[in-house]
């Protein structure tokens, strides 16, 4: 999407095609769309938030029929379905490591034999005159590991679509109102997209990363200001369902165990049973409530993000990264509320506080983007002041 932003500020025309409600390209649309100075269509194989598989070939005979080159970001489909980029007749595919357990920070660009390309980097005759410095060998060879157990990963997809099938109607058992936006069929076998009415996902993520549960949340963190993923926005969802979606992946190394285990420690949520950390929303959190000697304020964020937004006052400034050390410092007698950047960060270390002893914690929902929209004035007289820096075992950027 910024890709695409950058080349329209460039002044090239880009059309945003809309989907289904299962996020599928509406290809009718697509047709029309599709004008004699096209040059390019872009599509997603299989989306990394809903799993939805696009229909390749169908928009390959379009594009075909009108001379128009086809691209398709192939990075989450790898090692879950059959990739074969002659077959959906690309002329480029990408492709990233890390999504087959290969190194962070390398893929792979695949361009029809005759296609046009230009050089990323210039400079040097390295890559094919494409990108020149010196390749990172370690990490190209890793990715060639990590694919030749592509195979082995495309042999498990039965076994985790069944288990995902489990975890679904376990899920639909307890929670009737479950709205799935992962579509039933051409559909990743790992992927499942829910919302969870009546759920915050940012404090769902915590309990489930107090209970060693590793989830995603269906809205982006955005530094600035916590906005709904586009992706849950084309296909329909408002502002707070988004908010009440989360993203659950599973892999090779999923048991029908640990989806017992998940389903066991979700019913104990969804049942609201007792939660160990408070949810403080923006609005509570008021002048009087703000320097109210019992409470003590727990900014974890990074310095970048500190750089966008200011501090609450009276704020003891950390990071999530080094929670570990500050243990010591932090008053277990007082209220600690703890503050990131949008509110997704704040409840994973609520709950990590919980499990070292402390009884009295809570985090501000939405974090310091929702506050700031709730209280502009507060902000603009308080933000910032009186700031507390823990030590940290790394370079104070201020």
């Amino acid at each position: 999407m910024k890709t695409l932003e950058f080349l329209s500020a460039t002044g090239i025309k880009v059309l945003y095609c809309p989907v289904d409600s299962q996020g599928r390209v509406i290809l009718t649309e697509l047709e029309k769309m599709i004008e004699p100075r096209t040059f390019l269509v872009c599509v997603m194989l299989a989306n990394n938030e809903t799993g939805v598989i696009q229909d390749l070939r169908c928009i390959r005979e379009m594009t075909a029929a009108r001379q128009v080159l086809l691209m398709s970001d192939c990075v989450q489909a790898l090692g879950k379905i059959p990739v074969d980029v002659q077959s959906f007749g690309l002329d480029y595919a990408v492709f990233s490591a890390h999504k087959v357990h290969g190194p962070k920070g390398a893929g792979a660009l695949y361009v029809r034999e005759g296609a046009l390309i230009s050089a990323l980097i210039h400079g040097g005759h390295q890559e094919n005159g494409l990108r020149a410095g010196t390749e990172s060998i370690h990490n190209i060879a890793g990715l060639a590991a990590a694919c030749r157990h592509v195979p082995r990963m495309l042999a498990a997809s039965e076994k985790i679509t069944l288990l995902k099938n489990m975890l679904l109607a376990g899920l639909k058992d307890m929670l009737p109102g479950l709205k799935v936006n992962s579509p039933e069929k051409e559909c990743l076998p790992n992927t499942l997209n829910l919302t969870f009415p009546g759920f915050d996902n940012a404090a769902f993520m915590g309990f489930l990363d107090y209970h060693g549960i590793a989830v995603s949340a269906g809205s982006a963190c955005n530094t600035q200001i916590n906005e709904p993923s586009p992706v849950l926005k084309a296909i329909g969802l408002t502002d707070v369902e988004a908010r009440q979606t989360l993203r659950i992946s599973l892999s090779a190394k999923t048991s029908a165990k640990d989806i017992r285990y998940v389903l066991k420690v979700m019913r104990d949520y969804l049942q609201k049973k007792l939660s160990p950390v408070a949810m403080i929303s923006p609005g509570q959190l008021d002048e009087n409530m703000l320097f109210n000697p019992d409470l003590y304020i727990l900014d974890i964020r990074t310095w970048y993000d500190r750089k966008i937004l200011k501090s609450l006052p009276n704020s003891h400034e950390g990071s999530l990264v080094f929670l570990k050390k500050y243990l010591a410092a932090i008053p277990k007698e007082k209220n600690i509320v703890l503050v990131c950047q949008a509110g997704l960060d704040s409840p994973v270390a609520a709950y990590y506080l919980r499990s070292k002893g402390f009884r009295k914690v809570g985090f501000l929902m939405g974090g310091l983007a929702a506050w700031r929209l709730f209280h502009p004035d507060l902000y603009a007289k308080f933000g910032g002041k009186n700031e507390i820096t823990l030590d940290e075992p790394m370079f104070n950027h201020k």
